[in-house]
């Protein structure tokens, strides 16, 4: 399974991606999302998991968009308890 991880943190991002790794899944990571719409754009996926507030282009944008040039890939939405946004059609993720 190929997963692209659109996290702004570093650290956060590789110890995510350590993590899926071990269990077989590939791991594209993006630390912004403009450079995940290009991955987006460049490749297939089976799972999207996108920070809210990516930088450059802010996570539910980047969730707009993909929907809007037909991504049609699951996608979660990560986001931090106390800045909650609205949620995405196929899931959302607190990191408290």
């Amino acid at each position: 399974m190929r997963i692209l991880l659109m996290e702004y943190q570093p650290r956060l991002s590789n110890i995510i991606s350590r993590g899926l790794t071990d269990f077989g899944f590939q791991v594209v990571q993006a630390h912004d999302g403009e450079t995940g719409m290009k991955l987006a754009d460049e490749g297939a996926y089976d799972v999207a998991v996108i920070n809210a507030f990516l930088p450059k282009i802010d996570g539910l944008t980047v969730y707009k968009r993909l929907r809007q040039d037909h991504f049609r890939t699951p996608i979660l939405i990560l986001a931090e308890k106390q800045k909650t946004r609205p949620a995405s059609p196929d899931g959302t993720l607190c990191r408290c």
